[in-house]
């Protein structure tokens, strides 16, 4: 009974909210209440892998840079089976099939608290799609073995229950916030775009690469559906996302 009132309440909580961001920021923080504090979700297919984290925007951006996707272990390792599998800096000696470029990966993010967690894989990743959680936390490993001794069926019911919910919000006609629609930095690019300068100009101005600043305009182009980036920044313009 206890378990169904938990049930309940999350999911209603999940319906409660009105766009992308507002559910995240729900998940993230239903987790946080348990100890979890460190959150990435992964979803997608292989030509368009979608990362959502609480993780600093600045350490996105800088896996991204980095080349971490084709290298995190957890992509590798942890989605291609359904079973819950340890994550973090505290477990790495439970794995002992990492390779040095692997073991980086996860001690950077420990660097930015993540310390023991779990997977919670949804679809498995066959090589084209995946749907998969590392659900996180700065506590220590012997803490996190605790609370998943109590609590790992709910929290594994949270990552269902908003996948479900992330992906409806996600629908082709959803009900968006538009002022919520594109990232600061997103906004950014375009208007510099709109200015006339060439990624290269535009890296060097923000001192980014250039793979991160084509990063961020693929996804302003996608979530405004845009052909190219000229028509992004009409439509930006004419949600005044953008100054013209």
């Amino acid at each position: 009974m206890h378990r169904q009132r938990e049930r309940e309440r999350i999911i209603e909580q999940m319906e409660k909210q009105q766009n992308a961001r507002q559910l995240w920021q729900c998940l993230f923080q239903t987790f946080s209440d348990e100890g979890f504090d460190r959150i990435i979700h992964l979803s997608g297919d292989t030509r368009r892998i979608q990362i959502v984290s609480n993780f600093d925007a600045s350490w996105n951006e800088y896996y991204i840079e980095k080349g971490f996707m084709e290298r995190d272990p957890f992509l590798r390792y942890c989605t291609t089976s359904y079973r819950t599998v340890r994550t973090g800096i505290d477990h790495v000696r439970e794995h002992p099939y990492l390779n040095d470029a692997e073991i980086q990966v996860i001690e950077e993010a420990s660097e930015c608290g993540f310390r023991s967690g779990f997977s919670s894989t949804l679809q498995r990743f066959d090589g084209n799609q995946v749907n998969a959680w590392n659900i996180g936390s700065h506590l220590n490993a012997a803490e996190v073995t605790d609370i998943l001794q109590e609590k790992l069926p709910y929290l594994q019911m949270i990552s269902y229950y908003g996948s479900l919910f992330a992906a409806n919000l996600h629908h082709p006609n959803p009900v968006v916030d538009v002022a919520d629609l594109l990232t600061a930095r997103e906004r950014r690019c375009l208007e510099l775009s709109a200015c006339g300068l060439r990624t290269r100009d535009i890296a060097e101005l923000l001192k980014r690469s250039e793979a991160t600043i084509e990063f961020h305009l693929r996804n302003a182009r996608e979530k405004l559906g845009a052909r190219t980036r000229e028509h992004a920044i009409y439509l930006a313009m004419k949600l005044n996302l953008i100054s013209p």
